[in-house]
């Protein structure tokens, strides 16, 4: 159900570490080249990963919201329920006063 609140759009740093893969799949393991390569994918997927933090929801917010949801549904139950008790006693010291 959270998944429909997940961007699916790629962004730009998938589409460079995408890039450094295909470069670092022409260069010999051992070399130079591929451990610098290497390092810009390090760094490209911590960006990828704090861009994904900033657009999730989170648990506490939903948590938040569920039980603000669950405590006015039982506020309104309980009113739809008692209504009959709470008019009475309306009634009851409206009687009395007027006596």
């Amino acid at each position: 159900m959270l998944e429909w609140f997940k961007k699916k759009k790629l962004s730009e740093v998938d589409d460079e570490i995408k890039r450094v893969v295909s470069d670092m799949a022409t260069c010999d393991m051992d070399s130079d080249e591929y451990a610098t390569r290497m390092k810009h994918l390090e760094r490209l997927n911590g960006l990828r990963n704090a861009e994904e933090r900033t657009n999730r929801i989170s648990l506490d917010t939903v948590v938040i919201v569920v039980g603000n949801i669950v405590g006015i549904l039982i506020i309104v139950s309980y009113e739809q329920t008692h209504v009959v008790t709470s008019k009475a006693f309306g009634m009851l010291f409206n009687r009395r006063s007027s006596s």
